[in-house]
This record gives structure tokens, sequence and C-alpha cells, in this order.
């Protein structure tokens, strides 16, 4: 029981931050804010500041030369992110690069491409596929989890 409060706590407050994030993206000048149900960044878009996203579906077959900031139902990453991606969804999927570090708040995630920095999550159930690359550390609070790929920093 203790655990369980533990993890809903822990997606709470990441649920909390993203929300505040993107409250306060209106103050942001070198940004972009997209919101509806939902977002697509095209495989020939690019995207050269920070990207603020809310939406029912997220998805980023582009490049963003920038942090990323993402809340959805789902959050999906195919294409290139040059920077951070912090997001929280009810599924975050990584097959694309993201060449920071990625912070995700979900109920399912699954990293298939490659993050080139720490990756810190907490969710229910986390899928790192065979084919996954994750540079730095990885830091989780979750329920069920099936490691493969390469993790070259520590496991915690």
């Amino acid at each position: 029981m203790v655990k369980h409060i533990s993890w809903c706590k822990g997606l709470l407050a990441a649920l909390m931050a993203v929300s505040l994030m993107m409250l306060l993206a209106a103050t942001v000048l070198a940004a972009e804010v997209h919101t509806g149900p939902t977002l697509t960044i095209e495989q020939d878009e690019v995207i050269d500041e920070d990207l603020f996203v809310a939406g029912g579906g997220v998805i980023i077959n582009g490049t963003v030369n920038g942090d990323v900031f993402a809340a959805g139902g789902s959050v999906t990453v195919n294409g290139v992110v040059n920077g951070s991606v912090t997001t929280a969804g009810g599924t975050v999927t990584i097959n694309g690069k993201v060449t920071h570090a990625l912070r995700a708040g979900s109920g399912l995630i699954e990293i298939a491409g490659e993050v080139d920095g720490d990756v810190m999550l907490i969710c229910r159930d986390l899928e790192i596929t065979d084919t996954a690359k994750v540079g730095g550390d990885l830091l989780m609070g979750v329920r069920n989890a099936q490691i493969g790929g390469t993790i070259e920093g520590s496991i915690s």
C-alpha cells in the first residue's frame, strides 16, 4: 500500500509540474505553444525553439531544436529533439532521438529510440526495447519494467 501511494504522489507531482509549465508557457518569449485534440509536428517540420504542447495526442515526427514540454493522452517522439523532453501522458513512446534528458510521468512508457542523457521516469509499466540506447543514468519509479537495449549509466 505504501509503494502505491508513493507512486501516485510522484505521478501527481509530475503531472502538476507539466501543467504548471503549460500555464506559464505564455510568458516565455522564445517558444512555440500548440494545443488541440491531436497535434502533429510533421516529418519535414523544424522548430527552432522550445516547444510547449498539450492535446489528446501529441506526435513529433519532425525536428525540435530546443526542449519539449508535452502533455497528452499519448505522447510520441518519432523525430529528433535537440534538447530535453519533459512529458506526462497516458502513454509516452520514444522511437526517435532525444539529445539531452528525458523526464516522464505516465501509465506506460516505451523507449525504442535513443536518449543521450539521463532518463528519469515515474510510471506503472516501462518497456525499454532491445533497439533502445540510454547514454546516461536510468532513474525510475515503476511497478513493472522490461529493460533491454543499452543503458550506459547506472540503473536505480
